[in-house]
Protein backbone atom coordinates (compact mmCIF):
# COMPACT_ATOMS: atom_id res chain seq x y z
CA UNK A 1 0.00 0.00 0.00
CA UNK A 2 1.04 3.63 -0.33
CA UNK A 3 3.17 4.73 2.63
CA UNK A 4 2.03 8.01 4.15
CA UNK A 5 4.91 10.48 4.37
CA UNK A 6 5.54 12.12 7.72
CA UNK A 7 6.95 15.08 5.75
CA UNK A 8 3.44 16.29 4.88
CA UNK A 9 2.66 16.97 8.56
CA UNK A 10 3.22 20.64 9.32
CA UNK A 11 4.92 20.58 12.69
CA UNK A 12 4.79 24.38 12.95
CA UNK A 13 1.01 24.26 13.35
CA UNK A 14 0.84 21.38 15.82
CA UNK A 15 -1.56 21.90 18.70
CA UNK A 16 -1.73 20.24 22.07
CA UNK A 17 -5.03 18.43 22.53
CA UNK A 18 -6.15 17.28 25.95
CA UNK A 19 -8.20 14.24 26.88
CA UNK A 20 -10.56 14.68 29.80
CA UNK A 21 -10.57 12.01 32.49
CA UNK A 22 -13.85 10.74 31.06
CA UNK A 23 -12.38 10.55 27.55
CA UNK A 24 -9.25 8.84 28.83
CA UNK A 25 -11.40 6.28 30.60
CA UNK A 26 -13.30 5.71 27.38
CA UNK A 27 -10.05 5.24 25.45
CA UNK A 28 -8.72 2.70 27.94
CA UNK A 29 -11.90 0.62 28.15
CA UNK A 30 -13.75 -1.66 25.74
CA UNK A 31 -15.79 0.31 23.22
CA UNK A 32 -18.79 -0.64 21.09
CA UNK A 33 -17.70 -2.83 18.18
CA UNK A 34 -18.57 -0.23 15.48
CA UNK A 35 -16.27 2.24 17.24
CA UNK A 36 -16.17 5.02 19.80
CA UNK A 37 -19.57 6.73 19.35
CA UNK A 38 -18.17 10.25 18.96
CA UNK A 39 -15.81 9.15 16.18
CA UNK A 40 -18.48 7.09 14.43
CA UNK A 41 -20.81 10.11 14.51
CA UNK A 42 -18.17 12.38 12.98
CA UNK A 43 -17.29 9.86 10.26
CA UNK A 44 -20.95 9.30 9.47
CA UNK A 45 -21.43 13.06 9.03
CA UNK A 46 -18.35 13.17 6.81
CA UNK A 47 -19.57 10.31 4.64
CA UNK A 48 -23.04 11.78 4.36
CA UNK A 49 -21.62 15.10 3.23
CA UNK A 50 -19.28 13.44 0.72
CA UNK A 51 -21.58 10.80 -0.73
CA UNK A 52 -25.24 11.68 -0.06
CA UNK A 53 -25.43 13.70 -3.26
CA UNK A 54 -28.32 13.86 -5.70
CA UNK A 55 -26.43 12.86 -8.84
CA UNK A 56 -29.42 12.87 -11.21
CA UNK A 57 -28.23 9.50 -12.48
CA UNK A 58 -29.74 8.06 -15.64
CA UNK A 59 -28.90 4.42 -15.07
CA UNK A 60 -30.85 3.19 -18.09
CA UNK A 61 -28.51 5.03 -20.44
CA UNK A 62 -25.45 4.53 -18.22
CA UNK A 63 -24.58 8.20 -18.03
CA UNK A 64 -25.15 11.36 -16.04
CA UNK A 65 -27.96 13.60 -17.19
CA UNK A 66 -27.25 17.13 -18.39
CA UNK A 67 -23.51 16.56 -18.54
CA UNK A 68 -21.81 16.92 -21.91
CA UNK A 69 -18.36 16.33 -20.47
CA UNK A 70 -17.34 14.43 -17.38
CA UNK A 71 -15.20 17.32 -16.16
CA UNK A 72 -18.30 19.52 -16.04
CA UNK A 73 -20.08 17.11 -13.71
CA UNK A 74 -21.10 18.68 -10.42
CA UNK A 75 -23.40 17.09 -7.84
CA UNK A 76 -26.35 18.99 -6.49
CA UNK A 77 -27.22 19.42 -2.82
CA UNK A 78 -27.18 16.43 -0.46
CA UNK A 79 -30.20 14.16 -0.61
CA UNK A 80 -32.16 14.00 2.69
CA UNK A 81 -32.19 10.23 3.10
CA UNK A 82 -29.04 8.47 4.29
CA UNK A 83 -29.48 4.78 5.02
CA UNK A 84 -25.91 3.64 5.64
CA UNK A 85 -23.95 2.67 8.74
CA UNK A 86 -20.29 3.35 9.53
CA UNK A 87 -17.99 0.99 11.40
CA UNK A 88 -14.40 1.68 12.43
CA UNK A 89 -11.88 -1.04 11.53
CA UNK A 90 -8.23 -1.79 12.28
CA UNK A 91 -7.12 -0.12 9.07
CA UNK A 92 -9.23 -0.40 5.94
CA UNK A 93 -7.64 -3.73 5.03
CA UNK A 94 -9.11 -5.29 8.18
CA UNK A 95 -12.62 -4.43 7.01
CA UNK A 96 -11.82 -5.43 3.45
CA UNK A 97 -10.59 -8.91 4.40
CA UNK A 98 -13.61 -9.45 6.62
CA UNK A 99 -15.85 -8.49 3.71
CA UNK A 100 -14.11 -11.06 1.51
CA UNK A 101 -14.71 -13.71 4.18
CA UNK A 102 -18.32 -12.62 4.61
CA UNK A 103 -19.21 -12.72 0.91
CA UNK A 104 -17.07 -15.49 -0.58
CA UNK A 105 -16.72 -19.18 0.21
CA UNK A 106 -13.09 -20.24 0.62
CA UNK A 107 -11.64 -22.83 -1.76
CA UNK A 108 -14.78 -22.61 -3.87
CA UNK A 109 -15.15 -22.04 -7.60
CA UNK A 110 -18.81 -21.13 -7.20
CA UNK A 111 -18.63 -17.57 -5.89
CA UNK A 112 -16.73 -15.21 -8.18
CA UNK A 113 -14.61 -12.18 -7.34
CA UNK A 114 -13.88 -9.81 -10.21
CA UNK A 115 -10.64 -7.91 -9.57
CA UNK A 116 -8.81 -5.21 -11.47
CA UNK A 117 -5.67 -6.31 -13.30
CA UNK A 118 -3.31 -5.20 -11.89
CA UNK A 119 -4.67 -4.72 -8.38
CA UNK A 120 -3.55 -4.03 -4.82
CA UNK A 121 -0.97 -6.70 -3.83
CA UNK A 122 -2.16 -6.64 -0.23
CA UNK A 123 -5.60 -7.84 -1.30
CA UNK A 124 -4.08 -10.60 -3.42
CA UNK A 125 -1.95 -11.62 -0.46
CA UNK A 126 -5.18 -12.50 1.34
CA UNK A 127 -7.23 -13.75 -1.60
CA UNK A 128 -4.80 -16.21 -3.18
CA UNK A 129 -4.38 -18.45 -0.13
CA UNK A 130 -8.06 -17.94 0.71
CA UNK A 131 -8.79 -19.89 -2.45
CA UNK A 132 -11.82 -18.15 -3.95
CA UNK A 133 -12.30 -17.81 -7.70
CA UNK A 134 -10.59 -14.67 -9.02
CA UNK A 135 -11.50 -13.21 -12.41
CA UNK A 136 -9.10 -10.45 -13.59
CA UNK A 137 -10.64 -7.43 -15.33
CA UNK A 138 -8.41 -5.33 -17.63
CA UNK A 139 -7.89 -1.68 -16.75
CA UNK A 140 -6.36 1.26 -18.61
CA UNK A 141 -5.55 4.86 -17.67
CA UNK A 142 -9.27 5.45 -16.96
CA UNK A 143 -9.75 2.35 -14.78
CA UNK A 144 -11.90 -0.71 -15.41
CA UNK A 145 -13.03 -1.12 -19.01
CA UNK A 146 -16.82 -1.66 -18.76
CA UNK A 147 -16.99 -3.51 -22.08
CA UNK A 148 -14.42 -6.02 -20.83
CA UNK A 149 -16.26 -6.44 -17.53
CA UNK A 150 -19.52 -6.95 -19.43
CA UNK A 151 -17.93 -9.65 -21.57
CA UNK A 152 -16.58 -11.47 -18.51
CA UNK A 153 -19.95 -11.28 -16.78
CA UNK A 154 -21.71 -12.65 -19.84
CA UNK A 155 -19.28 -15.56 -20.00
CA UNK A 156 -19.72 -16.18 -16.29
CA UNK A 157 -23.50 -15.96 -16.51
CA UNK A 158 -23.72 -18.63 -19.22
CA UNK A 159 -22.26 -21.21 -16.83
CA UNK A 160 -23.57 -19.77 -13.58
CA UNK A 161 -26.50 -21.54 -11.96
CA UNK A 162 -28.65 -19.68 -9.48
CA UNK A 163 -27.83 -21.67 -6.34
CA UNK A 164 -25.68 -24.44 -4.92
CA UNK A 165 -25.65 -26.69 -1.82
CA UNK A 166 -24.73 -24.78 1.29
CA UNK A 167 -24.19 -26.32 4.71
CA UNK A 168 -24.37 -29.92 5.83
CA UNK A 169 -27.79 -30.41 4.30
CA UNK A 170 -27.55 -30.46 0.50
CA UNK A 171 -31.15 -29.26 0.37
CA UNK A 172 -30.05 -25.96 1.82
CA UNK A 173 -29.36 -23.59 -1.04
CA UNK A 174 -27.92 -20.13 -1.26
CA UNK A 175 -27.49 -17.89 -4.24
CA UNK A 176 -24.07 -17.85 -5.84
CA UNK A 177 -22.40 -14.52 -5.36
CA UNK A 178 -20.57 -12.23 -7.73
CA UNK A 179 -18.43 -9.52 -6.17
CA UNK A 180 -16.44 -6.70 -7.78
CA UNK A 181 -13.38 -5.42 -5.93
CA UNK A 182 -12.26 -2.02 -7.22
CA UNK A 183 -9.93 0.81 -6.23
CA UNK A 184 -11.61 3.57 -8.25
CA UNK A 185 -9.48 6.59 -7.33
CA UNK A 186 -5.69 6.80 -7.88
CA UNK A 187 -5.55 3.02 -8.05
CA UNK A 188 -2.79 1.01 -6.43
CA UNK A 189 -0.60 0.21 -8.33
CA UNK A 190 -1.59 1.71 -11.71
CA UNK A 191 -2.47 5.23 -10.53
CA UNK A 192 -5.60 5.24 -12.72
CA UNK A 193 -8.81 6.99 -11.69
CA UNK A 194 -12.07 5.52 -12.91
CA UNK A 195 -13.88 8.02 -15.13
CA UNK A 196 -17.36 9.22 -14.20
CA UNK A 197 -19.09 7.63 -17.19
CA UNK A 198 -17.41 4.31 -16.48
CA UNK A 199 -18.56 4.38 -12.87
CA UNK A 200 -22.15 4.72 -14.02
CA UNK A 201 -21.72 2.00 -16.65
CA UNK A 202 -20.17 -0.39 -14.13
CA UNK A 203 -22.98 0.20 -11.65
CA UNK A 204 -25.43 -0.53 -14.46
CA UNK A 205 -23.65 -3.88 -14.97
CA UNK A 206 -23.76 -4.51 -11.22
CA UNK A 207 -27.54 -4.14 -11.33
CA UNK A 208 -27.89 -6.31 -14.40
CA UNK A 209 -25.75 -9.17 -13.06
CA UNK A 210 -26.42 -8.68 -9.33
CA UNK A 211 -22.87 -7.73 -8.35
CA UNK A 212 -21.88 -6.56 -4.89
CA UNK A 213 -19.31 -3.76 -5.20
CA UNK A 214 -16.44 -3.45 -2.72
CA UNK A 215 -15.25 0.14 -3.18
CA UNK A 216 -11.74 0.37 -1.72
CA UNK A 217 -11.01 4.10 -1.85
CA UNK A 218 -8.10 5.05 0.46
CA UNK A 219 -6.81 7.72 -1.95
CA UNK A 220 -10.16 9.46 -2.50
CA UNK A 221 -9.30 12.41 -0.26
CA UNK A 222 -6.01 12.89 -2.14
CA UNK A 223 -7.88 13.75 -5.35
CA UNK A 224 -8.02 17.54 -5.82
CA UNK A 225 -11.43 17.35 -7.54
CA UNK A 226 -13.06 14.68 -5.41
CA UNK A 227 -16.32 16.61 -5.17
CA UNK A 228 -16.73 16.12 -8.93
CA UNK A 229 -16.35 12.34 -8.70
CA UNK A 230 -19.46 10.21 -8.09
CA UNK A 231 -18.41 7.39 -5.77
CA UNK A 232 -20.08 4.02 -6.12
CA UNK A 233 -21.58 4.67 -2.68
CA UNK A 234 -23.15 7.91 -3.90
CA UNK A 235 -24.56 6.15 -6.98
CA UNK A 236 -25.91 3.42 -4.70
CA UNK A 237 -27.40 6.07 -2.42
CA UNK A 238 -29.27 7.58 -5.36
CA UNK A 239 -30.63 4.27 -6.62
CA UNK A 240 -31.26 2.55 -3.29
CA UNK A 241 -29.90 -0.88 -4.19
CA UNK A 242 -27.71 -1.39 -1.13
CA UNK A 243 -25.05 -3.24 -3.12
CA UNK A 244 -21.96 -1.18 -2.18
CA UNK A 245 -19.56 -1.50 0.74
CA UNK A 246 -17.10 1.39 0.84
CA UNK A 247 -13.71 1.29 2.58
CA UNK A 248 -11.85 4.46 3.62
CA UNK A 249 -8.56 4.87 5.45
CA UNK A 250 -7.06 7.21 8.02
CA UNK A 251 -3.57 6.06 7.03
CA UNK A 252 -3.16 8.35 4.02
CA UNK A 253 -4.32 11.51 5.81
CA UNK A 254 -3.41 11.24 9.49
CA UNK A 255 -1.20 8.33 10.45
CA UNK A 256 -0.74 4.78 9.22
CA UNK A 257 0.42 3.83 12.73
CA UNK A 258 -3.03 4.59 14.14
CA UNK A 259 -4.29 1.53 12.23
CA UNK A 260 -7.74 3.00 11.63
CA UNK A 261 -10.08 2.67 8.69
CA UNK A 262 -13.83 2.78 8.33
CA UNK A 263 -16.38 0.91 6.28
CA UNK A 264 -19.66 2.44 5.11
CA UNK A 265 -22.55 0.46 3.72
CA UNK A 266 -26.07 -0.91 4.14
CA UNK A 267 -26.84 -1.79 7.78
CA UNK A 268 -27.44 -5.46 6.90
CA UNK A 269 -23.90 -5.87 5.55
CA UNK A 270 -22.17 -3.64 8.10
CA UNK A 271 -23.88 -5.50 10.96
CA UNK A 272 -22.48 -8.77 9.65
CA UNK A 273 -18.99 -7.27 9.60
CA UNK A 274 -19.51 -6.12 13.18
CA UNK A 275 -20.45 -9.66 14.21
CA UNK A 276 -17.21 -10.88 12.65
CA UNK A 277 -15.26 -8.25 14.59
CA UNK A 278 -16.98 -9.22 17.85
CA UNK A 279 -15.58 -12.74 17.53
CA UNK A 280 -12.05 -11.69 16.48
CA UNK A 281 -10.47 -8.39 17.55
CA UNK A 282 -13.57 -6.92 19.31
CA UNK A 283 -12.93 -3.36 18.05
CA UNK A 284 -10.21 -0.99 16.88
CA UNK A 285 -7.85 0.55 19.45
CA UNK A 286 -9.72 2.89 21.77
CA UNK A 287 -6.65 5.10 22.18
CA UNK A 288 -6.22 5.47 18.42
CA UNK A 289 -9.91 6.20 17.99
CA UNK A 290 -9.92 8.93 20.65
CA UNK A 291 -6.78 10.53 19.24
CA UNK A 292 -8.34 10.60 15.78
CA UNK A 293 -11.63 11.94 17.12
CA UNK A 294 -10.03 14.75 19.14
CA UNK A 295 -8.08 15.92 16.10
CA UNK A 296 -11.05 15.67 13.73
CA UNK A 297 -13.33 17.37 16.23
CA UNK A 298 -10.81 20.20 16.64
CA UNK A 299 -10.59 20.63 12.86
CA UNK A 300 -14.26 20.18 12.09
CA UNK A 301 -15.33 19.33 8.55
CA UNK A 302 -13.89 22.56 7.13
CA UNK A 303 -10.55 22.02 8.83
CA UNK A 304 -10.53 18.44 7.61
CA UNK A 305 -11.03 19.73 4.06
CA UNK A 306 -8.09 22.10 4.47
CA UNK A 307 -5.86 19.28 5.68
CA UNK A 308 -6.98 16.96 2.88
CA UNK A 309 -6.30 19.68 0.30
CA UNK A 310 -2.81 20.39 1.62
CA UNK A 311 -2.02 16.67 1.71
CA UNK A 312 -3.25 16.26 -1.86
CA UNK A 313 -1.05 19.19 -2.94
CA UNK A 314 1.93 17.64 -1.15
CA UNK A 315 1.60 14.36 -3.05
CA UNK A 316 0.85 16.16 -6.32
CA UNK A 317 4.12 18.08 -5.98
CA UNK A 318 6.00 14.87 -5.26
CA UNK A 319 4.36 13.25 -8.25
CA UNK A 320 5.50 16.10 -10.49
CA UNK A 321 9.09 15.58 -9.35
CA UNK A 322 8.83 11.87 -10.14
CA UNK A 323 7.30 12.57 -13.56
CA UNK A 324 10.07 15.03 -14.33
CA UNK A 325 12.69 12.43 -13.42
CA UNK A 326 10.95 9.83 -15.58
CA UNK A 327 10.88 12.19 -18.58
CA UNK A 328 14.55 13.01 -18.12
CA UNK A 329 15.80 9.45 -17.68
CA UNK A 330 13.45 7.17 -19.62
CA UNK A 331 13.22 7.57 -23.39
CA UNK A 332 9.90 6.89 -25.21
CA UNK A 333 11.32 3.78 -26.87
CA UNK A 334 12.27 2.36 -23.48
CA UNK A 335 9.23 3.04 -21.27
CA UNK A 336 5.74 4.48 -21.26
CA UNK A 337 3.35 5.69 -18.59
CA UNK A 338 0.16 7.65 -18.04
CA UNK A 339 0.04 10.75 -15.89
CA UNK A 340 -2.12 9.99 -12.81
CA UNK A 341 -4.76 12.46 -11.67
CA UNK A 342 -3.87 12.04 -8.00
CA UNK A 343 -2.53 9.65 -5.40
CA UNK A 344 0.83 8.01 -4.76
CA UNK A 345 1.53 5.80 -7.77
CA UNK A 346 3.11 6.04 -11.21
CA UNK A 347 2.85 2.81 -13.25
CA UNK A 348 5.80 2.60 -15.68
CA UNK A 349 5.82 -0.07 -18.40
CA UNK A 350 9.23 -1.14 -19.69
CA UNK A 351 8.73 -1.72 -23.41
CA UNK A 352 11.67 -3.97 -24.25
CA UNK A 353 11.46 -6.00 -21.05
CA UNK A 354 14.76 -4.87 -19.59
CA UNK A 355 16.69 -1.80 -18.55
CA UNK A 356 20.37 -1.59 -19.41
CA UNK A 357 23.02 0.18 -17.39
CA UNK A 358 23.22 3.93 -17.84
Amino acid sequence: SGKHSSSCSDRTTMKELELSSEELGLALQYSPTPGVPQLVSFLNSLQQREHAKDLNVNIANSNIKNSREENNYLPSQPSPEWNYDVSVTVGSQDGLCKAFEMLLDPFSQDDELFVESPTYPGALGFLRPYGCKLIPVPIDEHGIQPEQLSKLLQESSSSHSSSYPFGENDQQKRKKRRVLYTIPTAQNPSGSTLSNDRRIAIYHLARKYDLIILEDDPYYFLHPNRQCIPSFLSIDHNLGDGRVLRFDSVSKLLSSGMRLGFVTGPPTLVNQLNLHTQTTNLHASGISQLLAYKLLDYWGLDGFDDHAASTATFYNNRGNVLLSAAHQNLSPDLAEWNIPEAGMFLWIKILNGKIGRA
